[in-house]
């Protein structure tokens, strides 16, 4: 019989084939401007301010350690009908100056629904919003990423008239599938906007907890913005329009209260691509953290005890728009 070789130990050849897939990823990702917000410190919200809220009194956002999608922190969003007042929206605006003059996004984020205790997300028969592109302050948003009884739906609007009113404005809506509470959600937008003739480009995708990926929406030559010649801003967070009355079209909400976590915001061109806006893979968390080296980077949420870490509190340091 022949005399096979002792076998060596391989955790070199480990090291080694992990180094690669990094460097391979790295060198993956062309050089190019991303904007990045990964909540970790009230310095990575620089280019943050809060949206107006109706009612006040209450802290819209934070810095919160309870849930995080990569390092020790995410963003967290409250509305809270209960505190008095109708608190309807808490959102964070960017507005992307870097990218004059382009009419293309690609934009990349995180999202978790609490699944329980207080902040548990129940499913309720009128909607509210969690992203949107937004230009037109007398229009609804170009571009929104809605929850309504349930389930997640894409809406992109159009009109050619400027200004832009929503009784010449056209809707299109997307289901793309049910909420997922309880695990974190990456998303990729890719947005050309052509408000005027069918040159737009909408595409969707979206990447599970378990690292399932889908594209959920492909369009291609279609029409999708309003020709003010405005950059769009960007708000994630929570918009619930239908609690500004008592109820809506009749209804009323079966909730009081509203909490979503956002983590990993990415932000590009059109020299952008999925890649350099996507959330970190597998692959991507085997690099070290270059934002908080005191905190490892990982999916945990809670200390060692199992208790959930402390809320850092958000002080926005740029005026309401």
């Amino acid at each position: 019989m022949p005399s096979w070789p002792k076998p060596r130990d391989s955790a070199p050849l480990a090291r080694i084939t992990a180094w690669t897939l990094v460097l391979t990823y790295a060198s993956a990702v062309p050089a190019q401007s991303v904007f990045h917000s990964d909540f970790e410190t009230d310095h990575a919200t620089w280019a943050w301010y809060t949206h107006t809220i109706d009612g006040g009194g209450i802290r819209i956002g934070e810095l919160a350690t309870q849930e995080s999608r990569v390092g020790a922190s995410s963003a967290r969003f409250i509305m809270d009908r209960s505190q008095g007042g109708l608190f309807h929206r808490a959102m964070f605006r960017k507005t992307d100056g870097f990218l004059t003059g382009s009419d293309e996004r690609w934009i990349g984020f995180s999202t978790f629904f609490p699944r329980t205790g207080p902040d548990a997300w129940k499913v309720d028969p009128l909607p509210e919003l969690i992203f949107q592109l937004h230009n037109d302050p007398d229009a609804s948003p170009i571009l929104g990423l809605y929850c309504e009884a349930g389930k997640l739906g894409v809406e992109y609007r159009w009109s050619a008239i400027d200004p832009a009113s929503n009784a010449d404005v056209s809707t299109v809506d997307l289901p793309v599938g049910p909420q997922e509470p309880g695990r974190w959600v990456d998303w990729v937008f890719h947005v050309k906007l052509a408000p005027s003739d069918a040159g737009g480009i909408l595409e969707v995708w979206k990447t599970d907890s378990l690292g399932t990926s889908r594209k959920l929406v492909d369009l291609h030559g279609i029409r999708l913005g309003y020709p003010n010649g405005q950059l769009p801003a960007i708000d994630i967070g929570l918009y619930k329009w239908p609690w500004k009355t008592a109820t809506y079209n009749g209804v009323d909400s079966d909730v009081d209260r509203r909490v979503v976590y956002f983590d990993e915001f990415r932000l590009a061109g059109a020299e952008g691509s999925r890649l350099a806006v996507s959330p970190p893979s597998l692959i991507g968390m085997l690099l070290p953290s270059r934002r908080n080296a005191a905190f490892p980077i990982g999916l945990a949420t809670r200390d060692a005890a199992g208790r959930a870490r402390a809320a850092i509190p958000f002080v926005p340091t740029f005026p309401s728009p």
